[in-house]
């Protein structure tokens, strides 16, 4: 990334799946994609690369929406208290914070969240009570039962002025029910991008 930017920036065109899927997610307007380099230097989250999200209209587009996803984990960061929509559907709904810059545990949370009569996890702890974003989090969520019944399509936005504005790192969907793997997934994920759970 370094050599490719020089002493420039760098934005992201394409955030390739990793599984075996190739459902990538892309970006052909300039002025929506999310930032990687700065002025030469790969945008750090802990020492990891991150992709810089920096609100406004900054997203990716899956090449394939995705229905009935049943989990989802995450390592990201907000840096606003506004509302921030990390992976959403057409319109205003799928896993965001509140517009106090929190998650909210299933409780008490919309029908169209992700974690509606789930749950939601950061940092390994089951929430009870609403957290806010704006550290580096390692997030679980778990959809309603049978899956997330809207079909997500954009990573970091959909909804106007509810845009994710901070650093994602991580960012997995799963299509079959991971409740039972969720510690194995969490120290996996943990240790890597050395979060404390």
């Amino acid at each position: 990334l370094s050599s490719f930017a020089g002493a420039g920036d760098a934005f992201v065109v394409s955030w390739f799946d990793q599984s075996s899927n190739s459902n990538d997610a892309t970006q052909t307007t300039t002025s929506a994609q999310p930032q990687i380099v700065s002025s030469g230097a790969v945008i750090m989250e802990n020492g990891k690369p991150a992709v810089l999200n920096s609100g406004g209209l900054h997203e990716l587009t899956l090449s394939s929406s995705i229905s009935n996803a049943t989990n989802l984990a995450s390592v990201a960061k907000a840096n606003t208290t506004g509302w921030n929509m990390l992976i959403g559907q057409s319109y205003d709904g799928g896993f965001r914070t509140r517009n106090d810059g929190k998650w909210y545990p299933a409780a008490s949370s919309a029908a169209t969240e992700f974690q509606y009569q789930g749950g939601i996890a950061i940092n390994g702890t089951e929430l009870t009570t609403a957290t806010a974003a704006q550290s580096q989090q390692l997030i679980f969520s778990t959809a309603i039962s049978g899956g997330y019944p809207y079909a997500l399509l954009q990573l970091g936005g959909t909804y106007a002025n509810r845009h994710w504005n901070g650093p994602i790192q991580e960012l997995i969907l799963w299509s079959s029910d991971q409740s039972s793997n969720r510690t194995g997934i969490e120290t996996n994920i943990a240790t890597f991008y050395d979060i404390t759970i």
